[in-house]
């Protein structure tokens, strides 16, 4: 389709899912949590001539739920409050997207892009509290969630069977096997599931394994606790046929801080909970070594072939990568979302010339920021991430629900191997750091006027977020 055509057919169609989201801006969002997992499959497979599209798509459905939270709230938003620094994070957010004002990205469209890639999903963040009403409605409706983990899982294990040239393994195919897509040995495409790339997949397991760790800690049903229990060791399956280290190792530290915090906070709304965590590492043991004995073999050869440690790729890679950032970049960048795929498709699609000063090519997270931005917007943007990071920390210690707190432990150390992994080129990571970071300010919900009333309709005595966690 011409281009000419495609864009008044996707300005209509953007159209119409902002009129709506922005009526149903809580359904909006719930939506947007789906699509985010399931996204990849559709450019892959349904439509991917209209990729572009469809990876925008959430991004349509937040933008009308940010227009109608933040400009037009209802009376029931508006009678609650974050007890948060907002203004400080604000300046933090305006001082750090300064960079989008360097004339070396060429066109004001390229630098919405790069704005979109590194602010697009904080908004999000400081809604999350009020898109539930209850503490039983988040704990519900987050289980739910995590249960989408089962078909996900199971289409990684069916591309893990297939050959690697298969229609269910699109993007490995036509690479060879020591490209990004095999394990450098052998005939096994590292699977992707119903994501674009590997790294959306590895981040995939990664955060519903803390997802599905910190739901079993409360109070469930035998079947919910029982499906849950059969989702862990696909999850960890899928990390090891991905083939990603930081996925496994990501998951090492995440299960490794909820054991650590266990030992001097409660953890759950019985005392079951502690054998609850026990019962899941034995699922996992026993069920990942019997089932999936030959994906851990190939993730550990992989491993082992690959010449490379944790103190390489934590620390050697960040020190390198921070020398080179440092002597290329100075002050002011080359100019936010130079870096970004995306950003050489517009490029392309619309003629506009290359960057004065092309970035030089970045393997780190942290290399492209500080290339990006420079050094002192880089700096303001990392201390806007230690901010959130230190206030999800003092909430988790605020909560005084025995049932949101595994929850929101889980999505405070869920931010911790993200200081290093890719966020601001892994859309997945993006969206869902963001959002997970929101459950963690939960804590900080409370009533703008105190009134008995209110206190009823809200919070039904005992079950209410904001009264369990808040209300002193």
């Amino acid at each position: 389709m011409p281009l000419e055509t495609l864009l008044p057919i996707g300005g209509a169609m953007a159209t119409i899912v902002i009129l709506w989201s922005y009526n149903y801006w809580r359904a909006a969002l719930k939506l947007a949590f789906v699509l985010v997992l399931v996204e990849g499959a559709i450019r892959k497979w349904f439509v991917p001539q209209g990729q572009e599209l469809v990876y925008f798509g959430k991004d349509l459905l937040l933008i009308g739920a940010y227009i109608r939270f933040y400009l037009s709230p209802d009376p029931e938003i508006r009678a609650w409050r974050l007890n948060v620094p907002a203004t400080l994070v604000i300046l933090l957010c305006l001082g750090a997207g300064v960079s989008a004002l360097n004339p070396n990205i060429g066109a004001p469209v390229l630098a919405l892009i790069g704005i979109k890639g590194y602010f697009m999903y904080i908004p999000m963040a400081f809604m999350m509290p009020y898109l539930f009403r209850t503490r039983d409605e988040l704990l519900r409706q987050a289980t739910y969630f995590a249960m989408l983990a089962t078909p996900i899982c199971l289409l990684g294990f069916l591309q893990w069977r297939s050959d690697r040239f298969s229609v269910i393994n699109t993007f490995a195919a036509g690479m060879n096997e020591g490209g990004a897509t095999g394990f450098g040995f052998g005939d096994k495409a590292r699977i992707t599931g119903t994501f674009s790339y590997i790294t959306g997949h590895s981040t995939f397991v990664l955060f519903f394994l803390g997802l599905h760790v910190a739901l079993l800690l409360t109070n469930l049903s035998k079947i919910k606790r029982t499906w849950l229990l059969f989702n862990l060791p696909l999850l960890v399956a899928n990390g090891l046929m991905g083939g990603s280290r930081s996925a496994i190792y990501g998951m090492v530290m995440v299960i490794g801080g909820l054991i650590l915090f266990s030992t001097t906070y409660r953890l759950g709304s019985n005392a079951k909970a502690l054998a609850n965590l026990a019962l899941a590492g034995l699922v996992v043991a026993i069920g990942g070594s019997y089932f999936f004995y030959d994906a851990f073999v190939m993730w550990s050869t992989r491993k082992e072939v690959s010449g490379d440690t944790v103190q390489t790729r934590v620390v050697d890679q960040a020190k390198i990568a921070s020398e080179m950032a440092f002597e290329t970049v100075g002050m002011a960048g080359f100019g936010i979302g130079t870096s970004m795929p995306v950003t050489q498709q517009l490029r392309n699609a619309f003629g506009i010339p290359k960057p004065r000063r092309p970035p030089p090519p970045m393997d780190h997270e942290l290399t492209q920021v500080v290339v990006e931005m420079g050094l002192f917007c880089a700096g303001l943007w990392y201390t806007l991430r230690l901010l959130i990071l230190g206030l999800s920390f003092r909430y988790f210690k605020q909560c005084r629900d025995d049932e949101l707190r595994p929850l929101i432990l889980v999505c405070f150390l869920l931010q911790l191997p993200y200081f290093y992994l890719s966020v601001v080129l892994n859309h997945t990571a993006n969206f869902l750091l963001w959002g997970f970071i929101g459950i963690t300010l939960i804590p900080s919900l409370g009533p703008t006027v105190f009134r008995r009333a209110l206190t009823r309709s809200r919070g039904q005595s005992t079950h209410g977020v904001a009264l369990d966690t808040t209300i002193k």
